[in-house]
C-alpha cells in the first residue's frame, strides 16, 4: 500500500508514479475540494468514483440526446434484474453506440479526477489489485488527464 498526504505530494504526481509503475489497483482520495476513488489499470485510468454528487453516464446520456429517459429507466431496470452492467446493456441491446458510450464514460473519468486535482491538501492511499465493480471499456492515459487539467488552468488565467 502506498499512502501520503497532499500537503507533501501533488495529486498529479502521485498519477504519474503509478502509471510509470503500470499500477493496478485503486487510489482513494480525501480532501475539501472532494474525495473520490480512482481505478487503475497497468498504469491507465479506467474507472473513477465521487463523493460528492455527479451526474453518472447513463443521465449524461440523457442530456446528450443519446439515450430517452424511458429507455434508461428500463435499461437499469433490465440490468437490476439480469445483473448486467449499464453500458454493456444499452450497447448491446442497441440503445448506445460503442462511441457514444465511451465519450459519456471519458466525460464522466474526466470530471472526477479533475474535481480531485483541486486538493491541494488531504491523503491518498493506494491499494494494489484493487479492482471496480465496472464494465467500463476505456482506459485513459494519465498525461491526458495532466494535460486537460492544465488545459482548463491557461482558460482560467
Amino acid at each position: 500500500m502506498l499512502t501520503g498526504t497532499l500537503d507533501d505530494f501533488d495529486l498529479r504526481d502521485v498519477f504519474r508514479l503509478l502509471s510509470f509503475a503500470h499500477k493496478t489497483g485503486k487510489l482513494s482520495v480525501a480532501g475539501p475540494a472532494g474525495g473520490g476513488r480512482i481505478y487503475f489499470r497497468r498504469g491507465r485510468v479506467y474507472h473513477a468514483e465521487s463523493d460528492a454528487l455527479r451526474e453518472g453516464f447513463g443521465r449524461k446520456l440523457v442530456n446528450a440526446g443519446k439515450l430517452t429517459e424511458l429507455e434508461l429507466r428500463r435499461t437499469l431496470e433490465y440490468c437490476a434484474a439480469h445483473g448486467t452492467g449499464l453500458g454493456d446493456a444499452l450497447v448491446t441491446r442497441g440503445l448506445v453506440a460503442p462511441e457514444d458510450l465511451e465519450a459519456a464514460l471519458r466525460q464522466e473519468i474526466e470530471e472526477v479526477v479533475l474535481g480531485l486535482f483541486h486538493n491541494d491538501r488531504g491523503s491518498f492511499a493506494f491499494e494494489d489489485d484493487e479492482l471496480a465493480d465496472s464494465d467500463t471499456v476505456i482506459q485513459l492515459h494519465v498525461e491526458s488527464l495532466i494535460e486537460e487539467d492544465f488545459d482548463i488552468v491557461r482558460r482560467q488565467v
